[in-house]
Order: structure tokens, then C-alpha cells, then sequence
């Protein structure tokens, strides 16, 4: 019973950090000038911030929720931890494959707009116009659209958006935008070299993913491999499961296994992640 309790108090300990990790609170700035631009910027991207950070935290949530609901039924500990580790795995590796979808198509979206763009201005409609109009198709320049609407610089707006996982090709927008608004250049031609660009880079992006799948695979089936060792012992006639649940060294086998397989599936994805960036 003591155990059980302190399973249930560690569990609430864990949802309520987890919680806590979710908040957010807007900035406050001195001139008003700054502050209507800070919080435009904070309205913008609040929303995807707080999104992202809640995707971070999910895995922790559901681990701790698993954790919770079994310390409640009377299983052994070990049972728990492990419980917990498979959901926080599970639902981690699902994060990032979504995350990895996510930005993949931000990227393609936002290679489409900047060519959308492009032709726009090529075809001699004004900046805040164009933005406007190709917006309405891309929702990846939307918040680009509603800062210039307001009347900010589209350049700042530009590097504002493309802090989004996968919109990081309108920093050259930005940086193209500004140069031109400046030297007083054809912004046309200038984007269609960044279209370019952005057309290689997904391209690139691309074959990454193709190469970086095999390894990812890989991982994942030796993280298996173990549960298909238990069947074969137990079908040579010993009870491989009943040593790993009955507490002693075998728990402790059964916890130290999962939590080194977790890690390993883990650290795979980081490299292979960071690879892929």
C-alpha cells in the first residue's frame, strides 16, 4: 500500500510539472511603438510556440499518466517503470516522426509561396498586395501578411516567420527583401534565385529522408529483437518472463534492458535528426 502511494504521488508530481511547463506569459515593452510591434510578433507565434512546447511535453505526460493508472492496480514496480518507459518511448518516437511531417510540408510550402510570390511581383503588383494575395493560398505567410497589414517592415516580419521548423528558406526572403528595399533593386529576379534555392534544398531534404529511414528501421527492430529472444526462451521450455516480473535480479534486468533500449532508439533519432537539419 505504501508503495502504491508513493507511485500515485509521483505520478501527480510529474503531471503537475509537466503542466507547469505549458504555460507561457506575454513580454511587455517600453516605447509603444515597440511594444505594438513585440506583441503583434507575440501573437503571431504564440500559438505555434505553445503548440511545440506542449509536443515536447506530451511524451512526459502520457509516460506519467501510465505510471499513474498502474501504480493503482497493485503491479510491482518494476512493471510500472517499464510501463512507463515503452509509453514515453511510444510516444516520443511518434512526436518526432509527426514534427518530421510537419516540417516537410512547411518546406514544400514554403518553396511553393516564394515562387507564388515571385510571379507576383514579376507581374508588377505592389509588395504589401502581393504578400496579401499569395497569403490567402499559404498559410505559411499568413503572419507575414498581418504584420505588413498593420504596416511593419516585411523583412523583420519575413525573419520573424521563418523561425518556424521548416519555413527557415524565408530568411532569404528576409534577407533579399531588406537588401532590395534598401539598394532600391528588382525583388523579382531575387527571389526566383531563392526559389532555386529552396527547389535544391528540398531536393536535398528529400534524399536525406531516404537515406536516414534505413537506420531509423534498424533501431527500432534491435529495440524488438529482445521480446522475440523471451518467445524463443520460452519455447525451448524455460520461463524467461516469470524470472524478469518476480522481483530481484530480474526485475532489475528487466528495468535496466527496457531503459537502455529506450535510450538507444532515442539516441539514434537525435543523430539521425540532426543529420536531416
Amino acid at each position: 500500500m505504501t508503495a502504491v502511494a508513493g507511485w500515485d504521488v509521483a505520478g501527480a508530481a510529474c503531471l503537475g510539472a509537466a503542466t507547469v511547463l505549458l504555460g507561457w506569459g506575454p513580454a511587455s515593452s517600453r516605447r509603444v511603438s515597440a511594444a505594438v510591434t513585440s506583441s503583434r510578433r507575440q501573437l503571431v507565434s504564440a500559438p505555434e510556440r505553445r503548440s511545440a512546447r506542449a509536443a515536447a511535453t506530451r511524451p512526459a505526460l502520457v509516460a506519467a499518466a501510465t505510471v499513474a493508472v498502474l501504480a493503482t492496480t497493485g503491479v510491482t514496480p518494476a512493471v510500472v517503470v517499464v510501463a512507463g518507459c515503452i509509453a514515453w518511448l511510444v510516444a516520443g518516437l511518434r512526436a518526432r516522426s509527426r514534427a518530421r511531417r510537419d516540417r516537410r510540408a512547411t518546406h514544400t510550402e514554403t518553396t511553393a509561396a516564394c515562387e507564388a510570390l515571385g510571379a507576383e511581383l514579376a507581374a508588377g503588383l505592389p509588395a504589401a498586395m502581393a504578400i496579401e494575395r499569395v497569403a490567402g493560398d499559404y498559410p505559411v505567410l499568413r503572419a507575414v501578411a498581418a504584420h505588413v497589414r498593420l504596416g511593419g517592415d516585411a523583412g523583420a516580419a519575413f525573419r520573424t516567420a521563418a523561425e518556424r521548423p521548416g519555413a527557415e528558406g524565408l530568411a532569404d526572403v528576409a534577407a533579399a527583401w531588406t537588401v532590395s528595399a534598401r539598394a532600391g533593386g528588382g525583388l523579382a529576379s531575387v527571389l526566383d534565385r531563392v526559389v532555386d534555392d529552396l527547389r535544391a534544398r528540398d531536393d536535398l531534404v528529400r534524399e536525406v529522408d531516404a537515406t536516414l529511414g534505413p537506420p531509423r528501421a534498424t533501431a527500432r527492430l534491435l529495440a524488438v529483437l529482445p521480446v522475440l529472444a523471451l518467445a524463443l526462451g520460452a519455447a525451448l521450455g524455460g520461463n524467461p518472463v516469470a524470472f524478469l516480473l518476480g522481483g530481484g535480479a530480474g526485475s532489475w534486468c528487466l528495468v535496466a534492458g527496457v531503459a537502455l533500449a529506450a535510450l538507444g532508439v532515442l539516441w539514434v533519432e537525435r543523430i539521425t535528426d540532426g543529420v536531416a537539419r
